[in-house]
């Protein structure tokens, strides 16, 4: 006999894509996001919905890899990384551990798919992906604006984080979402796309209770 792993929604999407917004959408509905949550600020007033220990642990990924979040080219694998690896098994058990179901979010894991997978699967979590698509000429003046990235370094990003998410979540499940659509229709876009790939029985059982 077998039992089935708990899910994980697993926001993806560059940075300035709405990832914030799906993930507190999800929250909102009775999904959890983490106990150590980034604070808000004046970049992004309703928070973020990224876990801080999740963050670091990417950033140290990446440095590992002789990388970082906004620096273009591939990212050279394998990373030695022991104590982010073990950080991210910390937060993934307790997510898994927590009865309303997990939602994870941080652009840089569009880059780290590997590594989040086999983190939150060695947690007894099956991640499904849900990926944010923004026009990249929004994304960029968004970063130019916050960062002074130049449009073409913000744009090289963008197709980066997307290709490499697209990917590495292929034959996992995963859907799109739209970033215009969700402004338009935010409730309809994320009840068809966590239709397919996940248990939204599970989801609204879990809002159901929060309300």
């Amino acid at each position: 006999m077998t039992t089935e792993r708990p899910t994980a929604l697993v926001v993806l999407g560059m940075h300035r894509s709405g990832t914030s917004a799906v993930a507190g959408a999800l929250v909102a509905r009775g999904a959890n996001a983490g106990r150590a949550l980034l604070p808000s600020t004046s970049d992004n007033a309703n928070g973020y919905f990224e876990d801080a220990r999740l963050v670091a642990a990417s950033d140290a990924l990446l440095a590992a890899a002789g990388s970082a979040w906004d620096v273009p080219g591939p990212v050279a694998r394998p990373m030695a990384a022991p104590a982010a690896t073990t950080a991210m098994a910390e937060v993934f058990t307790a997510l898994r551990d927590s009865p309303a179901i997990a939602v994870v979010k941080d652009p840089r894991a569009c880059r780290l798919v590997p590594e989040w997978s086999q983190a939150l699967a060695g947690a007894g979590l099956r991640p499904a992906f849900l990926i944010v698509v923004r026009d990249p000429r929004e994304v960029a003046a968004s970063l130019q604006a916050r960062d002074g990235m130049s449009a073409f370094r913000a744009s090289q990003l963008w197709l980066e984080h997307l290709l490499e998410a697209e990917d590495a979540t292929r034959g996992a499940p995963r859907a799109f979402l739209d970033f215009e659509s969700l402004l338009r229709e935010p409730d309809a876009m994320l009840d068809a796309a966590l239709a397919t790939p996940v248990s939204y029985t599970h989801l609204r059982a879990h809002e159901t209770e929060a309300t």
